[in-house]
């Protein structure tokens, strides 16, 4: 059979009492006063096995009824549930993520421990030559080792492997020379790419043949072009005692050959028909200049003259891939967009404007030493150089929380806390802070509820009473304690809360009677000049709060309006600190209510203050009481009733 919990905690401190000395065994009250309950060995076991809280008896210690019964829990069976000591599986800080904290079962680490694990997160490697080592502490997932579509065998030198892509690409080879290529053709040898052959296209050349040798012209010709024959080439045709292109001739020809049109006019002449009289006109001596366009030599006999040359008619001159008068030219036409001050000084080129001379300064080695202010590089070219490194920009040497050049500080601020008083529920949770040389971290949520405001207790016949011992909330006042005062005039027109730290337009009754929709475009639209404000605000800074907003200028301790006055210790009247019919009207908020989206939130003033819900339209129009800024967020339970509790 076991004892019941109490009954055994009594048995047990009772022979502690005789066996040991384990601090004073004298009641903390009298049985008849509830601050004489404690836990016993059911909240024990329940704490260790399931972290309850345990409850301590509300009133007088009221004796048992009845003996024992097989309830309650065994120092067996305790023990079989508190933490063990374990060397081999036991977390160290160092496998806890930092900031976390867990209960250590080691030898060197039992009990509360905060980790120490680095968190990477979503950390990112780009790979390069060098192999890159990869810091120790928790990566979230969301990292990566990048990836370059770029790492193809096509981009990679033919036998070569870089990160276990084999290239294909082949370098250039060759002799070929841009005279031993077509004119216009793209190709690479051994030395250089991207040259461009310049061997002249004579296509398909015609030749006819004459009484002078013809130089056949250098390039590529194409394979069509001929030699031209001719089917009059036969001895018949041809002076006796005459080989022309080897065929001799057996002509015996008239005496004479010309014609009249090529004697000159007015002489006589024979030829194989007879006697004649020329015809040729004089024309006396040719002389011309040669142009762009072709001169028209007139049919007659010419006394000689002179067709000029052109002792700059070379190739230098002539355009690359032009021919002037069968002249072929080789200059290259100059292109390219560089500006003077894009080449280095004193270095001549040429673009499409012809040609220059670069202006870019020389600035030779640059060399720095890192400070604390940017450092400006100045345009021009640079021979290199050194960015001074130093071997001092260490975590153990910044201070922590303090990152230089992407080194975080780690070392400690040097300063005295031995007279700091902050404590973990001072700090928001995540937020850390030194007192008294150690570090703690925050336990405070970062939306903590506010006091009620109601400060008195009662029967459940409603009848004041003490709060001492009571639990009530006039006793416990849990959350926020309220700033004294609560709400301040700005005297332009707008009210701060000191607890939440928003603003309020003062005159809660200037919108009139409107429905949701107009509410909404009331506060959206409200700005300096209307409803009383000076404070420079313009459209689009006030906003219709949202329901925890409204709620959280409920004071508890009053109805009709539940709004306390501006220090906070009265109930609110007309003026202080706001104005309006507060105590006769409810207010909009702009949060729609959950159980049927046609229905936004509204929070009542006159009564008690509650939160309800109301039509967005067809129903009796509301207050729009604008709010600007943000702040405390407060918790509310909202029932479907529309009563709101504090959580």
């Amino acid at each position: 059979m076991r004892l019941q919990p109490k009954a055994l905690t009594s048995a047990i401190l009772a022979t502690l009492s005789i066996s040991a000395s384990a601090g004073s065994l004298t009641p903390p009250a009298g049985p008849e006063l509830p601050a004489s309950a404690m836990y016993g060995l059911s909240d024990l076991y329940h704490r260790l096995h399931s972290g309850a809280a345990g409850q301590l008896r509300s009133g007088p210690f009221v004796g048992p009824t009845a003996g024992p019964a097989a309830t309650g829990f065994s120092l067996n069976q305790i023990m079989a549930v508190a933490p063990t000591l374990d060397n081999t599986n036991g977390a160290t800080a160092a496998q806890v993520l930092q900031g976390r904290r867990f209960w250590g079962l080691r030898g060197d680490g039992w009990g509360a421990i905060s980790g120490t694990m680095v968190n990477q997160a979503a950390r990112s490697f780009t790979p390069s030559a060098q192999e890159q080592t990869i810091p120790a502490g928790f990566y979230d997932g969301s990292g990566k080792v990048l990836g370059d579509g770029d790492l193809t065998a096509g981009n990679i030198r033919k036998d070569v492997t870089v990160f276990g892509v084999t290239g294909t690409l082949s370098p250039p080879a060759g002799n070929a020379t841009a005279d031993q290529v077509l004119f216009g053709m793209s190709f690479s040898n051994a030395t250089s790419t991207n040259l461009v052959g310049n061997m002249p296209n004579r296509g398909a050349i015609t030749m006819t043949p004459s009484t002078q040798n013809q130089a056949i012209p250098n390039g590529f010709h194409n394979g069509s072009g001929i030699v031209v024959g001719d089917g009059d080439l036969v001895p018949g045709n041809i002076s006796s005692g005459i080989s022309i292109f080897g065929v001799p001739g057996n002509l015996i020809g008239a005496s004479g050959t010309a014609t009249p049109g090529q004697v000159l006019a007015g002489v006589s002449f024979s030829n194989s028909s007879g006697a004649a009289t020329g015809s040729m006109p004089n024309r006396g001596p040719l002389n011309h200049t040669p142009t762009t366009t072709s001169y028209s030599v007139l049919a007659g006999y010419y006394s000689g003259g002179t067709i000029l040359g052109d002792t700059a008619l070379i190739s230098d001159n002539i355009r690359s891939g032009t021919q002037i008068f069968g002249i072929p030219g080789s200059v290259i036409p100059a292109t390219g967009e560089a500006q003077a001050a894009e080449v280095l000084s004193g270095v001549s080129f040429s673009n499409s404007g012809g040609p220059a001379t670069g202006s870019m300064p020389n600035r030779g080695p640059l060399n720095h030493t890192p400070t604390t202010a940017p450092y400006s590089v100045l345009a021009g070219y640079y021979s290199g150089g050194t960015i001074d490194g130093d071997p001092d920009l260490l975590p153990e040497n910044i201070l922590e929380g303090v990152t230089i050049f992407n080194v975080i500080g780690t070392a400690s601020s040097g300063i005295d806390t031995s007279d700091a008083t902050a404590a973990p529920t001072d700090l928001r949770i995540g937020q850390t802070a030194y007192v008294n040389g150690e570090s703690i971290s925050g336990t405070r949520y970062p939306a903590p509820v506010a006091q009620s405001g109601v400060t008195d207790c009662f029967d459940t016949n409603g009848t004041l009473i003490s709060c001492s011992g009571s639990g009530q909330d006039g006793e416990v006042r849990a959350g926020v304690e309220w700033p004294v005062p609560r709400f301040i005039d700005n005297e332009d027109g707008t009210v701060l809360d000191q607890l939440t730290g928003l603003t309020w337009l003062q005159d809660a009754g200037c919108s009139g009677d409107v429905d949701w929709d107009g509410a909404l475009q009331f506060a959206s639209w409200l700005a300096a000049g209307e409803c009383g404000l000076s404070d420079g605000s313009v459209a689009g800074v006030w906003r219709l709060p949202n329901v925890r907003e409204l709620a959280s200028l409920i004071d508890f301790r009053f109805a009709d309006p539940g709004l306390s006055n501006a220090i906070g210790d009265g109930q609110w009247s007309a003026g202080d600190p706001f104005s309006g019919p507060l105590d006769n009207y409810s207010v909009w908020s702009s949060t729609t209510a959950a159980s049927d989206a046609a229905r936004a939130r509204v929070v009542r003033f006159r009564g008690d203050g509650m939160i309800g819900f109301q039509a967005k339209v067809d129903s009796p129009g509301l207050l729009a009481w604008p709010v600007k800024g943000g702040g405390w967020e407060s918790d509310f339970m909202v029932s479907g009733e529309g009563m709101v509790s504090g959580v």
